[in-house]
């Protein structure tokens, strides 16, 4: 796949499935915000009980982890990759079942869920049509249920370095705006992918909306966004700013709790009960 910018995130991600897990090892950025998600699945595994919905599934990681916690008694994963559901089907157990579909309209009767998990940027990819999948999430979930997942932030450390997206942040000052994020695939292509950001006002008020209530809500990757990007994603942890990146994503455990600084880090990750 030869410079695949702007392309749909089911196109991006059909090219990247067989290379996924390797680009995790050797990606910074991404080592750091699975070694996060990871550890938001744990900390919430009391929450995570029952019949689980993995949206944005990809090639099945966290479905995987999700089917081996303590009452959890069946996954569904969902991606719009085709490509990442074949390859997440022949690598899960039989507690899990996978299905090719959009998160804008989910394929499930109401409140037929006790928990939806949806890590890895699955509701800024719908940058279009987000407020329809959280519809859609706080439609199929039951009461009391809880979803786990994380958005872009609006402001970040990182639009220091990036002055086209500054640019469009600033314009667009008193909601999220579109983001482009540029990186090289397992290839050594460059690929590029758009998301919507959100301020944490709003992301909470789109919950609110959908029927959920906010119970958690910290930032992911702070600090390391006084790297450019392009030094994040890019394949080789073994390069001096690669590591950089690494080891002030160390001092984010210190602060990413904090009030101001949950809403400047890249993401968010976000805790929410179904009322």
């Amino acid at each position: 796949m030869k410079n695949n910018s702007h392309n749909k995130p089911a196109t991006v991600y059909d090219s990247l499935a067989d290379n996924y897990i390797s680009w995790i090892e050797e990606s910074a950025g991404l080592k750091i915000i699975y070694r996060a998600f990871h550890e938001a699945v744990d900390e919430n595994k009391a929450r995570l009980k029952g019949r689980v919905l993995d949206l944005g599934c990809g090639i099945g990681i966290f479905t995987r982890i999700l089917s081996n916690v303590e009452g959890v008694t069946g996954v569904v994963g969902l991606d719009i990759s085709r490509e990442s559901v074949l390859h997440a089907k022949g690598k899960c157990n039989d507690r899990c079942s996978f299905v090719a579909g959009s998160a804008t309209e989910l394929p499930f009767p109401d409140s037929s869920f006790d928990a939806v998990v949806a890590l890895g940027d699955t509701i800024s990819h719908i940058h279009n049509g987000y407020r329809d999948a959280l519809s859609e999430v706080g439609r199929i979930l039951k009461p009391g249920g809880h979803l786990l997942f994380d958005v872009d932030n609006k402001w970040n450390l990182g639009l220091l370095t990036e002055p086209h997206e500054l640019k469009a942040a600033i314009q667009t000052i008193s909601s999220g705006h579109i983001r482009e994020w540029s990186f090289l695939d397992a290839f050594g292509d460059q690929c590029s992918l758009h998301f919507r950001t959100f301020r944490p006002s709003e992301i909470t008020g789109l919950l609110d909306d959908a029927g959920l209530t906010v119970l958690d809500f910290h930032g992911l990757i702070i600090l390391p966004n006084i790297i450019p990007q392009k030094f994040h994603y890019n394949y080789s942890t073994e390069k001096p700013l690669s590591r950089a990146v690494i080891a002030l994503s160390k001092l984010d455990q210190l602060i990413h709790r904090l009030p101001f600084f949950r809403g400047v880090g890249i993401g968010a990750l976000i805790l929410a009960r179904k009322r």
